[in-house]
């Protein structure tokens, strides 16, 4: 009974030993010499970090007293990046790497040795495809120019075998590893389907396409892919092409498609909307779209499961932008104008009323106002008699209103007023956290447009028909 005890008790921390603690040895095989190795993990809420930094010497071993999380990790030589491994689970975590000058090897991990075989062909179709372009290149400069078509068409089949042999290589290896953090970083990599031939020579569709297709292949339900590099740089490029997409209602479709999607994994659906909440939610943000981030909003206060931190920031962020949206009627405000008389905002008649929420002194509030002195369709439709401009000071120095009413600053053919009693801020009838603030009314002060930017004025003022 005792002996079956003890082999019981060895067989345990055995066990342990091999589950609960990261082992990895590391050969040097090249002719360099460096002072430090450094090993990186990465993680989306923290980016690159260090785990350790070890002498060099050409047999080093890094330990870990418990298993690392899964993700991919980075080797570093003097800060260099010289080798990545990648791990799926907490368990095995128990291999050797042998860093040569033009590659890296596995042992002992199934998984990263597929990696580096997956790295070595994907570098291999990537020469195949230099090697096109520097066909291409020097045929250029020695062809007649007339010969050139018979070649680029040459050319541009081989091009397309080798994508297709890159495609189904991707296919097949993503397979055969499925389940594993290596087959989400595959499909991660690959490219989206190509688009339809009759858009292909159409900028713009060409953007909408991709701007709508870029998820496509992104594993959602696996958050191991953000604790590699891979996860941030997708959602980062999706920033950046929907900041370069100027058809709102595809940014809208865009971002509401993959928001949806990302809920296949509650830590995807929390990373996206945190991602996409900095660039269209952040109050601060020049590309903030409100309508959609009170449907993101609302729909994470939704969500089972969330922290309560999570939900009172939530919470606070909706009840501080959910009002004053189009449709409704803008809440009402005492006013004091420039010539002394006191009146509201439901007071001033007008067919069309541009409401411009500012602080005289503020740099952004004087850039945007020097811009719309300029803009000719807001000053025709002043001039026809159908809109008016009303700015609206609502903080409690009456010397910063004073100052600015009898200055140059001060549009004549503008409207001033300041909220005297401070009922914008002190029952937050408006957001008032980034200025300028813009609304278009109408004659009965329902919004038509909610927080216009300055560079969208003048599209605004033609879309409403104003000046018809």
């Amino acid at each position: 009974m005792h002996k079956r005890l003890f082999y019981f008790i060895v067989f345990l921390i055995t066990f342990g030993n091999c589950f609960g603690q990261a082992n990895i040895s590391i050969q040097f095989n090249t002719p360099q010499n460096y002072k430090t190795v450094i090993i990186q993990a990465y993680q989306a809420e923290t980016s690159y970090y260090t785990l350790s930094t070890l002498p060099y010497s050409k047999t080093l071993v890094f330990k870990n007293k418990t298993a690392l999380d899964p993700g991919m990790y980075f080797i570093l030589c003097d800060s260099s990046m010289t080798g990545a491994f990648i791990l799926s689970s907490s368990k095995n975590q128990n291999f050797n790497v042998t860093i040569g000058e033009q590659e890296i090897q596995f042992s002992g991990s199934p998984e990263n040795e597929q990696y580096a075989l997956y790295l070595k062909q994907m570098h291999n179709f990537e020469q195949q495809m230099g090697a096109l372009n520097r066909e291409y290149q020097d045929d250029q400069r020695s062809m007649p120019q007339y010969m050139l078509k018979t070649l680029v068409d040459s050319l541009h089949v081989k091009a397309k075998r080798i994508q297709k042999a890159q495609k189904e290589y991707q296919a097949q290896m993503a397979a055969t590893n499925k389940g594993t953090l290596l087959a989400s970083i595959i499909r991660t990599s690959t490219e989206i389907q190509t688009p339809p031939e009759d858009i292909i020579n159409n900028r713009y569709k060409m953007m909408e396409y991709y701007t709508m297709h870029y998820f496509d292949n992104f594993p959602w339900e696996d958050p191991r892919i953000f604790n590699t590099p891979l996860g941030d740089s997708k959602i980062q490029e999706f920033q950046s092409l929907l900041m370069q997409q100027w058809n709102r209602p595809i940014i809208d479709s865009a971002i509401l498609s993959a928001f949806r999607a990302s809920k296949a994994d509650p830590t995807s659906h929390r990373i996206f909307f945190e991602e996409i909440e900095k660039v269209f939610g952040d109050h601060a943000s020049p590309y903030r779209i409100e309508h959609l981030y009170i449907t993101m909003l609302k729909d994470m206060l939704a969500t089972k499961g969330i922290s309560e931190l999570d939900k009172r920031h939530y919470t606070y962020e909706l009840n501080a932008i959910d009002k004053n949206n189009e449709g409704e009627r803008a809440n009402n405000f005492r006013i004091v104008t420039s010539t002394g008389d006191t009146t509201t905002l439901y007071d001033i008649q007008s067919e069309y009323l541009l409401l411009y929420l500012q602080h005289p002194t503020c740099p952004t509030c004087r850039r945007v106002r020097e811009m719309m002195a300029d803009f000719p369709f807001l000053n025709s439709a002043i001039a026809s008699g159908k809109l008016k401009v009303l700015t609206v000071y609502f903080e409690d120095e009456y010397e910063v209103w004073n100052n600015y009413i009898h200055s140059p600053e001060a549009n004549p053919t503008y409207l001033h007023g300041w909220n005297f009693d401070q009922s914008i801020t002190e029952k937050a009838l408006y957001d008032t956290r980034a200025i300028p603030y813009m609304f278009i009314l109408d004659k009965d002060k329902k919004i038509l447009r909610k927080n216009v930017m300055e560079n969208d004025l003048e599209d605004q003022i033609k879309q409403l028909n104003i000046l018809n």
